[in-house]
């Protein structure tokens, strides 16, 4: 039985789950699992490194429950199917509403997300460039998302009234290209310049959200700018700006076409 190829983990059950669990000041991520569960088997590697990196946390207990041998407990927790992974805070007093992990099952996924409830420092493999991946999407995010930005999310919804009605600047875009991240302050700019200019609308399409849209104008790599002039048919596709584009074209070009 893979569960028991390591004693890491906090093996629970009928006589400890409200001990354990009541712990006060620890907070308890616990993995339901069945010895028969092939899923299961697949995540305890992944389980137990999990464990082994914790133990480096004295307030944080990492548990696991065999659900066929104290059905007792699984039946008094809500879950959805096994393996399921379910989060207790320092606070808690009881088994009563835990939080149900629903990410992916690795290491440094589930690593992440423990330390952001409970401000552990423990690293695992992958965990510092996660962060710093997470770290540049959210900064992204922000770019496009700030406060008083004049950069127009675009979508379906509306998207023919729209391109019939205003000379459209479509930025086709998803958070993990570095090209787009690098280009979306300049993008910035280039909407602020024309944000009092009311015909003229300077937009962004994620392509992970907006897939259909990105699908109908052939849209297969990003960054990938579409002008969509004023009146014209918004099924016949827009102008795409080819080359190596840089603020400077963009704005000379906007201008020439309205």
């Amino acid at each position: 039985d893979a569960h028991n190829e390591s004693h890491t983990e906090v093996f629970l059950n009928s006589n400890n789950w409200h001990e354990v669990i009541s712990t006060p000041g620890k907070a308890k991520l616990v993995k339901f699992y069945a010895d028969w569960c092939g899923y299961c088997r697949q995540f305890a590697p992944s389980w137990h490194a999990l464990a082994e990196a914790y133990k480096a946390d004295e307030n944080i207990i990492i548990g696991i429950l065999n659900v066929d041998e104290s059905p007792d407990i699984a039946r008094s927790i809500p879950h959805e199917g096994i393996p399921g992974v379910y989060f207790w805070s320092n606070t808690s007093t009881s088994s009563d509403h835990p939080e149900l992990y629903d990410s992916f099952r690795t290491t440094v996924e589930i690593a992440s997300w423990l330390n952001a409830r409970t401000g552990s420092t423990v690293m695992v493999p992958g965990l510092k460039e996660l962060y710093l991946e997470k770290k540049r999407k959210e900064r992204y995010i922000k770019l496009f998302q700030r406060e008083g930005s004049n950069v127009k999310f675009l979508s379906a919804t509306g998207w023919e009234k729209l391109v019939g009605s205003k000379h459209v600047l479509a930025y086709f875009f998803y958070d993990a290209c570095k090209a787009c991240l690098k280009f979306a302050p300049y993008y910035e700019l280039i909407a602020d310049a024309f944000a009092d200019v009311e015909r003229v609308v300077i937009g962004a399409v994620n392509t992970e959200k907006e897939y259909e849209l990105a699908k109908k104008y052939g849209v297969t790599h990003v960054p990938t700018f579409l002008w969509f002039k004023r009146g014209s048919d918004p099924n016949a596709g827009g102008t795409k700006i080819v080359g190596s584009v840089n603020p400077i074209e963009l704005l000379q070009f906007i201008n020439l076409n309205i």
